[in-house]
């Protein structure tokens, strides 16, 4: 089910060649999801077109920069926040018990942040993820969830107005 969809475009000249790009946002609820989630994916025809949307964030950010502060919410649930929220916060903060020591392998504070959109609350600052024990984590990303899933509303209705989240009693 779809909750709310928009698609932007713009035609552009690239080294003498015609580029079309979209952009497309949307909320849905794919069948059994057990919540409607928030997606950004791009798409550009030039002499290479796959044919459809992909998570192509370097695309988002070079030809719609103006939503470019929305791919952080790619893959929230409406009401469950970022996929997985704690799971991953976990495993990226290296407390799952891979730790390997290759680059981009747990611990990864990078990965870490971006999983938990770190940044989009205001008292995030005041916090270094990493550094804390798996229960304090936890229990830090418990404590943060109402302020994250408001600034996620917020950023919606921004978005798609202020109709969108009608189903959820609003």
């Amino acid at each position: 089910m779809l909750y709310a969809h928009e698609i932007f475009h713009k035609t552009l000249v690239e080294n003498e060649n015609s580029v079309d790009v979209w952009v497309q946002v949307q909320i849905e609820k794919l069948q059994g999801n057990q919540d409607a989630y928030f997606s950004i994916r791009a798409r550009r025809k030039d002499k290479w077109d796959s044919g459809g949307f992909c998570a192509d964030y370097e695309t988002v950010r070079k030809y719609f920069p103006e939503l470019e502060r929305y791919i952080r919410w790619h893959l929230t649930g409406v009401k469950t926040g970022p996929v997985h929220y704690i799971a991953n916060a976990l495993y990226w903060a290296g407390h799952s018990g891979h730790c390997d020591g290759f680059t981009n392998s747990p611990p990864n504070e990078g990965h870490l942040k971006n999983t938990i959109v770190y940044g989009a609350v205001p008292e995030d600052n005041e916090v270094n993820p990493i550094e804390l024990t798996a229960d304090e984590l936890k229990e830090w990303l418990i404590e943060r969830f109402e302020s994250l899933m408001d600034a996620f509303d917020e950023d919606m209705r921004r978005l798609f107005g202020n109709g969108v989240f009608q189903d959820k009693g609003e």
